[in-house]
């Protein structure tokens, strides 16, 4: 009984670690049980105390051990307010990766310790998560081949230096992080408050820093359209040639589309009008292009 045990056991932790493994393309130093522990670990901060507690005691004891630490340290903290932006920026900066990437390591996660829980177990905490949460804890996993995740989030912003110098042909009085700032601050002008604080969150903390300062305590968006994005781009950067402006326009938004969560990637473009949908909808990122 005992081997049989012990056999059920080596099954249900291979079963959990290939899961993740198959799906959440870890980078070469994060292992899938630092994986699984980051991300539950955030998670249980959005729960209460009791319910962290109920999930971890209904973990099966073959992966428990990935859940010793997160059990010790929601103890002590209170419950978290955090939304999904938030909670992927979180995963983000403990496991070192983008936030882009902890989408699809979360997905992934959740995905393999949702299957090993009892079903009344998942319901529960779902019934305890905001949409945007529980959308990513019952949904299926992730599936982002063409996701260019790999990206070091220490080297976002160089990467979209390289990009921009490359491809956007700036005038010698307009560096990169001078053009990145000047599009997506007037560009999230177009969002409510909550989705450009979404795009801010989702983007690296290299590239977050560049446009920290656009607002983000408005709720209704600017109205404003094509021609009216390029003009304010333009008198922002000193450039009068709509071509270069729009040019410019398209690989910041490359660039930040490259890091950005598929499903902000995907919200952005629900709230623009028809001519600022085409152009986010042009802008593939540069490994798309």
């Amino acid at each position: 009984m005992r081997v049989e045990r012990s056999r059920r056991d080596l099954e249900t932790a291979n079963r959990v670690r290939r899961t993740v493994a198959d799906s959440a393309r870890l980078p070469a130093p994060l292992t899938v049980e630092a994986a699984v522990s980051g991300v539950m670990c955030v998670l249980s901060e959005r729960l209460t105390a009791g319910e962290a507690t109920d999930l971890f005691s209904s973990v099966p004891l073959a992966i428990a051990s990935m859940f010793s630490r997160c059990e010790l340290h929601r103890k002590f903290m209170p419950t978290s307010k955090m939304d999904r932006a938030e909670l992927l920026t979180r995963v983000a900066d403990h496991l070192g990766v983008t936030p882009a990437h902890a989408e699809l390591v979360c997905s992934a996660v959740f995905t393999a310790v949702r299957a090993e829980l009892p079903a009344d177990v998942v319901m529960t905490v779902a019934a305890q998560l905001p949409h945007g949460i529980k959308e990513l804890w019952l949904g299926p996993p992730t599936s982002a081949p063409d996701l260019d995740v790999e990206i070091p989030p220490e080297e976002a912003r160089h990467a979209m230096e390289s990009d921009l110098t490359r491809r956007a042909k700036l005038p010698p009085h307009v560096t990169p992080d001078a053009a990145f700032a000047a599009v997506m601050c007037c560009f999230a002008r177009r969002l409510s408050g909550g989705e450009t604080r979404h795009v801010v969150l989702g983007l690296p903390a290299s590239l977050r820093a560049l446009i920290e300062r656009c607002s983000v305590h408005r709720e209704r968006p600017a109205i404003f359209g094509r021609d009216e994005l390029i003009r304010e781009v333009g008198d922002h950067l000193i450039i009068t040639d709509p071509d270069d402006i729009e040019r410019i326009l398209l690989e910041v938004l490359r660039s930040a589309k490259r890091v950005l969560p598929q499903k902000t990637i995907a919200e952005v473009g629900s709230q623009l009008p028809l001519d600022l949908r085409e152009l986010w909808t042009k802008a593939l990122p540069p490994h798309e292009a």
